[in-house]
């Protein structure tokens, strides 16, 4: 196998014939800080995080009818408003919490920041082995690169927290060399390890990484800058904290 059908192997869409409905989740800020003049106060002048709102679902059955849903309350919310996905899920399959058949994701702006049309679905679903395996990105086209100050979705803390990566997803480039050695290509996560806090990283799927939305402030930039510079574990891969998410 040469590179060139490594890579187009490596970017094939896999096709599913199955009827699908297109599930909408809708994130805005839920609070701001007021200023001595009783304006909202842009986040990331002083604060490296915002909570985030009520989560607004709603169910679509074409993607063109979800991205009209998004851009619509994009247009009726552009302060609050923070992202939106929308997830093809299959009708006829059994699926699991977080799985779908495709994912994209519109940012601040109602830009699509990500796009996935890798299933997460069961494999079993067109008797191939590999439609949901992930060989990495194409170095120019890595969505972030290390050191680069990024904003992170936690649906769990239910907030929008500012960090600095320190580990991206294997490149196509490294992995095609690694699979001489190995013999096959090697499957990884689409993931980046991000830097939130002194001595404090997280693995954040790429679907929840983001370019800033509000301006940083210097004295912010310096202090990530330098929780990047001191990172214990530079270059380094925490499978403990990998394994919590398999």
């Amino acid at each position: 196998m040469t590179f060139e059908e490594f890579k187009k192997m490596a970017g094939a869409t896999p096709e599913i014939n199955c009827k699908s409905i297109f599930k909408v989740e809708m994130f805005f800020i839920g609070f701001w800080d007021i200023g001595e003049n009783g304006e909202m106060m842009d986040p990331y002048i002083d604060s490296y995080s915002m909570d985030l709102g009520v989560l607004e679902i709603y169910y679509f059955l074409s993607y063109q009818d979800a991205k009209r849903k998004i851009l619509s309350e994009k247009r009726k919310n552009p302060r609050v408003f923070h992202s939106a996905r929308i997830l093809q899920l299959p009708l006829e399959i059994e699926t699991h919490e977080g799985e779908y058949l495709s994912i994209t994701v519109f940012d601040k702006k109602g830009d699509i920041s990500y796009r996935s049309q890798l299933p997460t679905v069961d494999s079993s679903v067109n008797g191939e082995d590999d439609i949901n395996k992930f060989y990495g990105y194409l170095e120019e086209c890595m969505p972030f690169y290390k050191g680069e100050i990024v904003e992170v979705l936690d649906t769990e803390a239910e907030s929008i927290r500012l960090g600095i990566v320190a580990e991206t997803p294997m490149s196509l480039e490294d992995n095609w060399e690694r699979s001489k050695k190995a013999g096959h290509p090697l499957d990884d996560l689409d993931m980046f390890r991000v830097i939130t806090g002194e001595d404090e990283s997280e693995y954040f799927k790429t679907d929840l990484v983001f370019k800033p939305s509000f301006p940083v402030s210097e004295h912010i930039r310096q202090r990530l800058n330098e929780w990047y510079e001191k990172d214990p574990h530079p270059g380094s891969t925490d499978f403990a904290g990998l394994l919590k998410l398999l």
